[in-house]
């Protein structure tokens, strides 16, 4: 079912208007510069977007969708038309729902669904993926120190020692456990580096402190990456201590293996800009 906007009244010299006639036929719609103007009926909106998730080949991708009891023509990556051209659509991608972008969607491998009784549903998919069983990139988890996985809430100086590093779904055999911030810091580096020698261990305080790990391969969706230490709970939305805290996971700067293409997890918008059609003068 549609979504139902405003009634609308069209009214000339104050008088709501409810038959148009032109050259002696009465119309049953009339539209002026892509907008419905006439008659005074509930607006049908077929236009809301909806969203999902795909798995095809190896690949994770954003899709936007919307239905429209209208055939278009064009394409996701092109923008679409009706087949007046009394409108245009073009979808829009933004990371952060601040700054939109164009030219950020191409056509999904099925672009068009034809729901039967003139209904039909378009399908766009993001350029980016949002992820990819072989990627590769530089993972990083911090507190207190601004940039990439850093810990947006308050830390906590119970999340020392450190007592195991998973890393792509592996646990690492450092040797030193537990490792506790800032004084065990080079001593974690250095041991880190025997498994990945740029990774870098920083730390000011107990609560300030960021390990970095360039060149880190996966080849699995499930694989994760994660620093450990003791367990404690902390309060749920109820006031109720359920929460476990026992670690921190990282996040990553992804590149798909096979094609270099950025990976952005959990950050893809989508949005439809709807403008005029080629048949109205822009400068009007």
């Amino acid at each position: 079912m549609a979504d139902q906007a405003f009634r609308r009244e069209t009214r000339t010299q104050g008088e709501i208007v409810d038959r148009v006639f032109i050259g002696g036929e009465e119309a049953e719609f009339v539209f002026g510069k892509g907008s419905q103007l006439f008659p005074n009926a509930p607006v049908e909106i077929w236009g809301r977007t909806a969203a999902r998730i795909v798995d095809d080949a190896g690949r994770k991708w954003f899709e936007m969708g919307f239905r429209m009891d209208h055939l278009l023509s064009g394409n996701a990556a092109a923008g679409w038309t009706d087949q007046g051209d009394y409108f245009r659509i073009d979808p829009q991608w933004s990371s952060d729902l601040a700054t939109w972008h164009a030219g950020k969607f191409i056509p999904a491998p099925v672009p068009v669904i034809d729901l039967g009784g003139g209904m039909y549903e378009y399908w766009a998919r993001a350029v980016h993926p949002s992820d990819a069983v072989l990627k590769s990139g530089l993972i990083r988890c911090s507190f207190g120190m601004p940039g990439l996985g850093n810990y947006p809430g308050q830390a906590d100086s119970r999340n020392n020692p450190f007592t195991a590093l998973t890393v792509a779904g592996v646990s690492l055999a450092l040797g030193g456990f537990p490792y506790t911030m800032p004084a065990d810091a080079g001593r974690m580096q250095t041991d880190l580096r025997v498994f990945y020698p740029d990774a870098t261990v920083e730390a000011t305080s107990d609560i300030v402190w960021a390990i970095t790990i360039p060149g880190v391969s996966y080849t699995s969706y499930t694989q994760g990456s994660k620093v450990h230490w003791p367990g404690y709970y902390v309060a749920d939305f109820f006031g109720n201590m359920t929460v476990l805290v026992d670690g921190y996971g990282f996040a990553g700067q992804m590149v798909d293996d096979l094609t270099g293409e950025a990976i952005l997890h959990k950050c893809a918008f989508g949005r439809l800009k709807i403008t005029a059609g080629s048949r109205y003068d822009p400068f009007s």
